[in-house]
């Protein structure tokens, strides 16, 4: 990327070559030129700084209006071509909030259309829903000033691509077009192009992401299961002394090693390395559910080392069947979330989602 003083020089030069093609026979004047140099250098904010010919920069509002009646002026010339003092005019707007972007490319390619990719630290969108598969919504800027407009969707590891959509709306928010990569379900990449039906539109693209089912859902899934045919087992057990287990006055204590295991192991991929921030946001339930998991599995060792009075053990075993018949419930609805191939329910309109 280039400073402002290296990238105006360019910009300006483009502008003063497009103008030269506003009318045939066209001579810019001085005060033309210095009218381009102040599209390049004026200021959104109208920020204090050099100006490269000198003087504080102006603010971009006032540029764009000095810009709008300069065309209106050249437009009223014999032999105007109107489609492309349109375009001039678009490119000239957009370039007082906007840079240059310029890059060198291998002289093998000149005169040839060449794909340019590009890409910036941007913070990932809130999801739109609470259960998986997450739904994000992101609106790509001057998405109207593309001829043509591609957009690219790389799931981080760990997570699937479910849906791919963009929905292009007029001024009024009224739907004009939409698509959708048909071969995004499942898949970690997914691409999207699409044309712009007028440089005023705009677009909303819908990403929905869901957690990959083989990887940490399915060990909660049968982990959380386990956990739960054990609780209820051992539940059975004390409820009907003799049914299943010999009655016995002092529990071995390998018993509460065995049982210590479960938490060892839900814990360890509780707490595996750092992953992407979105993996973490779609794994928190799946998480929530382990942790629950693990800490039946902690009490259940608790109760069968520690001798408590009666009605102590009756209330803690009773809150620990309720606790993990719920996890067990929340995991396996989940996991049907997770592999499930409908979109979530999510009402999207221009002004957000509801």
């Amino acid at each position: 990327m280039l400073t402002t003083a290296e990238n105006g020089p360019f910009a300006k030069a483009m502008l003063v070559d497009l103008a030269g093609r506003l009318v045939p026979g066209w001579t810019l004047t001085e005060p033309d030129e210095d009218l381009l140099g102040r599209v390049v250098y004026c200021s959104p904010q109208g920020a204090s700084g050099a100006h490269p010919g000198g003087g504080p920069p102006q603010q971009a509002r006032e540029v764009q209006a000095e810009v709008s009646a300069w065309l209106e002026f050249v437009r009223a010339q014999r032999g105007a071509d109107l489609a492309v003092i349109e375009l001039f005019e678009q490119i000239a707007l957009q370039l007082t909030n906007h840079f240059l972007l310029i890059v060198e490319h291998d002289e093998s390619v000149v005169g040839s259309r060449t794909v340019l990719k590009y890409s910036y630290d941007e913070a990932p969108p809130e999801p739109l829903t609470r259960r998986v598969p997450a739904s994000l919504k992101l609106e790509p800027t001057d998405f109207g000033f593309s001829e043509s407009w591609h957009f690219e969707v790389e799931a981080p590891e760990g997570l699937v691509l479910k849906r791919l959509e963009l929905t292009e709306y007029d001024l009024n928010g009224d739907v004009l077009a939409a698509g959708r990569d048909e071969g995004a379900s499942s898949e970690t990449v997914g691409h999207l192009a699409h044309r712009p039906a007028h440089r005023l539109t705009s677009a909303v693209v819908t990403i929905d992401l869901a957690p990959d089912a083989p990887g940490v859902p399915r060990f909660a899934l049968f982990g959380v299961l386990l956990t739960t045919v054990a609780v209820w087992v051992a539940l059975v057990a004390r409820a009907f002394p003799g049914l299943l287990v010999a009655p016995t006055t002092v529990a071995p204590s390998p018993a509460a090693s065995i049982l210590l295991a479960g938490p060892a192991l839900l814990l360890s991929w509780i707490s595996r390395a750092p992953e992407h921030t979105m993996v973490a946001r779609l794994l928190r339930r799946t998480r929530r559910t382990m942790m629950v998991s693990a800490l039946v599995l902690l009490v259940m060792a608790a109760l069968t080392a520690v001798p408590v009075v009666r009605w102590v053990g009756c209330v803690a075993w009773l809150l620990v069947g309720i606790a993990q018949t719920w996890v067990a419930f929340d995991v396996v609805q989940e996991y049907r979330d997770i592999v499930s191939e409908s979109p979530p329910t999510v009402v999207t309109t221009r002004g957000g989602a509801a």
